[in-house]
C-alpha cells in the first residue's frame, strides 16, 4: 500500500483514489480559504491500517478537531468511527456506503448511500409512475435475492388486494431452464424489469433479449447503481432500451461550475479531474460551508436542517435509527440522482 507522500510509477488503485480525493479537497479548501474559511488542517496517511489510525487519534492535535473526513476505506474507518463515537466528534465517510460496523454512532455521517436507499428511491420512483406491475429478476444468488426482497417485500406478491399500486412480481431467472422472457411481455403497456445484479454478464444477458424485442414492446428496466462501471456492455442496448439507475455522483459536463472546477483541476495538476477529486470538492465545500456558517453548537443544527445541492453530489442527511434500541445508527446521505444515456452520454433522467 503506498505512503500519500511518496512518488511511484505504479501507485495502487486505493492509493490513488485517496491522492485524487485529496486533490479535489485541496481545491476546495483554497475556494473556501478566499470566502473566509479560515481553519487549520491536519492531512494522516492511514496506510489502510486500523493500527495507525488509532496512533493518529491518539495524537495532542487530534483531541481539539471539529470534524474529521475519512478514511476511505471499511477497516481504517471502523476503529476512526468508535473513537469518534468516544469522543464525541463528527466523522464523514465520503466513499464507502458500507455501515454494518457502525451502532449507535449518531456522529458517524455517510455520504455515499446505501443499497438499501437506493432501492427505496427506485420502489418510490416506480411508485410514482403508476405502473400496473413490474417484474423483479434476479438470480438463485443470496446477494442478489437479498436485493429482490427489498422490492418484494413491500409489495405482497400474487395478492389478490385490488389497489392502484404497481404489482411486484419475482422472476427468478435461472439461465439453464431458458427462461422466456417475451412470456412476460404485453403489447399496449409498459413493461417494467428490476434487473437486480450488479454481474456484468448477466446484466449482459438480460439486456441482449430484452433488446431483441425493443421494436415491438415498450420496454422499461430500472438497475443498480454500479451499472455506469460496466466496460463490455454492447452501448447501444443503454441507448435503444429505456435504462435507468441511482448514484449519488452525477458530473454533468454542460454545468458552468463544473467546467469551472475542471479547468481549475487541469491547471493545478496538469491532468483531466476523476470522479474520486470531483467527489472530494464537494465533500469539502460542503461540510466546509457549513462549518463557517454553524460554527460550535450549531452544527448538529445543521446536519439535521441544511441540504445542498453541490457541483456533483447533493447533500441531504437524514438519521438512520437502530430496529434494536431506537437510537440513531449514523446519518446518511439520502441524495441520489437518477440516471440514464442519451446520446451515448450519462444524463440525469427526466
Amino acid at each position: 500500500y503506498n505512503s500519500l507522500g511518496i512518488e511511484d510509477k505504479e501507485i495502487y488503485e486505493k492509493s490513488k483514489i485517496a491522492l485524487e480525493f485529496y486533490e479535489g479537497a485541496l481545491i476546495a479548501l483554497d475556494e473556501l480559504k478566499l470566502q473566509g474559511f479560515k481553519v487549520n488542517v491536519n492531512i494522516h496517511d492511514t496506510e489502510g491500517s486500523g493500527e495507525i489510525v488509532k496512533r493518529i487519534l491518539e495524537l495532542p492535535e487530534m483531541q481539539t478537531v471539529d470534524l474529521i473526513i475519512g478514511p476511505v476505506y471499511n477497516k481504517p474507518l471502523m476503529a476512526a468511527s468508535e473513537y469518534c463515537k468516544r469522543n464525541k466528534t463528527y466523522i464523514v465517510s465520503p466513499l464507502s456506503p458500507k455501515t454494518s460496523f457502525v451502532t449507535d454512532n449518531p456522529y458517524y455521517l455517510n455520504m455515499s448511500s446505501t443499497l438499501d436507499t437506493h432501492c427505496d428511491y427506485l420502489y418510490d420512483h416506480i411508485l410514482s409512475k403508476n405502473y400496473a406491475d413490474a417484474y423483479v429478476i434476479h438470480q438463485d444468488k443470496k446477494n442478489e435475492m437479498n436485493i429482490a426482497k427489498k422490492f418484494l417485500s413491500k409489495h405482497p406478491v400474487n395478492t389478490s388486494f385490488e389497489s392502484s399500486f404497481t404489482k411486484f412480481n419475482d422472476f427468478l431467472y435461472i439461465k439453464k431452464e431458458y427462461p422466456n422472457i417475451k412470456e412476460r411481455l404485453v403489447e399496449y403497456k409498459e413493461n417494467v424489469f428490476i434487473v437486480c445484479s450488479n454481474n456484468e454478464f448477466f446484466v449482459n444477458d438480460i439486456l441482449s433479449k430484452l433488446y431483441a424485442y425493443k421494436n415491438n414492446y415498450d420496454i422499461v428496466i430500472y438497475g443498480m447503481p454500479n451499472w455506469y462501471k460496466f466496460e463490455n456492455i454492447d452501448p447501444e442496448y443503454f441507448e435503444e432500451l429505456d435504462i435507468s439507475f441511482t448514484n449519488n455522483y452525477f458530473q454533468n459536463r454542460n454545468n458552468p461550475d463544473a467546467q469551472f472546477f475542471e479547468i481549475t483541476y487541469y491547471n493545478k495538476m496538469n491532468k483531466p479531474s476523476t470522479q474520486y477529486a470531483n467527489i472530494g470538492f464537494d465533500v469539502i465545500t460542503y461540510f466546509g460551508k457549513l462549518l463557517m456558517e454553524y460554527p460550535d453548537d450549531d452544527f448538529e443544527y445543521a446536519i439535521n436542517n441544511v441540504n445542498k445541492t453541490g457541483t456533483f453530489m447533493g447533500f441531504n442527511l437524514k438519521p438512520i435509527y437502530s430496529d434494536s434500541t431506537g437510537n440513531i445508527n449514523l446519518y446518511e446521505n439520502k441524495y441520489l440522482h437518477l440516471l440514464n444515456y442519451d446520446d451515448y452520454i450519462l444524463q440525469k433522467a427526466e
